[in-house]
């Protein structure tokens, strides 16, 4: 029998929750590769690869933030940040586009997805609130209804209205039911409108204060985002909307993978932050290294299934003409063996607030990026593509390991100084 209040068993829940929500993100991927085209697909991940880093810096972390927090008196300030985010957010989006001329089909399905980027930046909140006291069950169900719902509704549809923008539209809507059926009501009355309305237009000093603080952390959310999907920029430019598909399909099975990792970081997240206050240097450390060492494990798993598998994944999940993109998928799982514990690095960094130094550290990783895409797309195409994820993954991993061993070395400078004494 499970304990129901262990930590195994919430981190389980999380866990769980979350592969529903990977595995319904996949769903529509497939739906769209099934029913669609891979052209569909490619405007589909370009308007994820723009909306992302958009909404990544103004997420900025918020919810890592909420869960490690000590003041209740914060949580009001962090609601209206996140209200006021989420007007910034699309209204840097729609002039993104304005700007850059995006195409009009484009345009559409941006504008609906925005709808369901704005509500999932409301669910980051909640879900650091309910982490903070460890309600990890609530998360994982949240998103498993956030999973099953928004693949019914994308079903539904795109395949009545052949209309990728109502679509994108549906996913929202479905995100929007969860949160007001099921989420704000978890949250018994610890948050008023009032008092929030009351923090965006009289406490105008708390709010910069926490925006000074939080910032940084939209800053580097940003830069990763960006890194991310700058070579999906590069791949529109130099190919087109149709390879981008392909491309997309390839990356979401890396995307599942970093959804898993996030289950587990963010689960985790709580008590690193609780060892590392209390000053439990020695189990900070030891459950940090099992966290980098899963990641590592797990980054050549999954690279060794698709070297010998990746073909048929590729054919049952998309079709025939994806699984020519075998050697494509080994090479992006590949860069999930520095994925995977970099990402456990970056909680880490929130925990000890040494995440500012993450800023030169994607500056450089962002102009390898920059220039590798530059290079090897158009000699090599999506291989390129691969082949630049590895490398800028492999230079993010190490900085991240670099940038965490300060306050661990610190920290055993202050005990040895004491001990002297």
């Amino acid at each position: 029998m499970f304990n129901k209040n262990s930590m195994v068993f919430k981190v389980f829940t999380v866990f769980l929750g979350s592969a529903f929500f990977m595995v319904a993100q996949f769903l529509i991927i497939i739906i769209l590769a099934r029913l669609g085209s891979p052209k569909e697909v490619g405007e589909f991940g370009l308007a994820i690869a723009i909306t992302g880093p958009v909404f990544m810096f103004f997420t900025m972390q918020i919810r890592n933030m909420v869960a490690t927090i000590h003041e209740e008196s914060d949580l009001n300030n962090y609601a209206a940040i996140v209200f006021i985010n989420c007007i910034f957010a699309s209204l840097t989006t729609v002039l993104i586009c304005l700007i850059t001329n995006i195409e009009k089909s484009i345009l559409y399905v941006i504008v609906a997805y925005l709808f369901s980027k704005n509500i999932q930046l409301l669910s980051d909140f909640i879900y650091g609130h309910l982490q903070r006291s460890e309600k990890l069950k609530q998360v994982g169900l949240s998103n498993m209804l956030k999973g099953i719902l928004s693949v019914f509704s994308f079903w539904g549809i795109y395949y009545y209205t052949e209309s990728l923008a109502f679509a994108s539209l549906s996913i929202g809507i479905a995100w929007a039911g969860v949160v007001v059926i099921y989420d704000l009501p978890k949250l018994k009355g610890d948050f008023n409108i009032n008092v929030i309305l009351n923090v965006i237009f009289n406490k105008t000093k708390q709010l910069r204060l926490l925006y000074v603080l939080i910032i940084p952390l939209g800053i580097i959310s940003l830069l990763y985002s960006l890194n991310t999907n700058i070579t999906r920029y590069f791949i529109t430019y130099y190919l087109n909307n149709e390879i981008l598909g392909y491309f997309t399909a390839c990356a979401y099975l890396m995307v599942a993978g970093n959804t898993f990792i996030g289950a587990i970081g963010q689960s985790f997240c709580a008590r690193l932050a609780n060892y590392y206050d209390k000053e439990r240097k020695a189990t900070f450390n030891k459950l940090l290294l099992r966290l980098i060492v899963a990641g590592m494990v797990l980054g050549v798993i999954s690279t060794v299934i698709t070297l010998f598998f990746g073909e048929s994944i590729l054919l049952i999940l998309f079709g025939k003409e994806y699984a020519n993109y075998y050697v494509l998928l080994t090479l992006l799982m590949a860069a999930t063996i520095f994925r995977y514990p970099a990402e456990f690095i970056g909680y880490a960094t929130v925990v000890t607030r040494t995440y500012k130094l993450e800023v030169p550290l994607l500056l450089v990783v962002i102009l390898f990026t920059l220039l590798l895409n530059f290079i090897l797309i158009p000699l090599y195409g999506l291989i390129g593509a691969a082949i630049s994820i590895i490398i800028t993954s492999m230079i993010s991993a190490i900085g991240r390991l670099i940038i965490i061993k300060k306050p661990i070395k610190n920290y055993q400078e202050r005990n040895m100084k004491y001990g002297a004494s």
